[in-house]
């Protein structure tokens, strides 16, 4: 009983320690590429915040704003669609 006991342990041990010492890609909180630093914060702070991320991402003809959750939103739009497409393609 206690060799079985000791076994779990250590198997289970060992897997904490594998998954612990991952390397996980970090996400940056404030990426300063999204920033315009050319821009004094004193002078206009939301280009200096965000002029970077503007520039990289310009609001479509067909929308009026455009964000990140934006983006989110049309990429999942995107793989729904692809998806009952892929569905309707198919015999059942």
């Amino acid at each position: 009983m206690k060799v079985k006991l000791l076994i779990i342990s250590s198997i289970t041990a060992f897997t904490f320690m594998t998954a612990c010492n991952q390397k996980k890609e970090k996400i940056k909180a404030i990426d300063p590429a999204d920033m315009d630093l050319s821009i004094k914060p004193g002078d206009d702070f939301d280009n200096y915040a965000n002029g970077g991320w503007k520039a990289k991402n310009p609001i479509p003809d067909e929308k009026s704003r455009y964000g990140s959750f934006d983006q989110v939103s049309d990429l999942a739009e995107k793989q729904v669609r692809s998806l009952v497409e892929e569905l309707a393609a198919t015999q059942h």
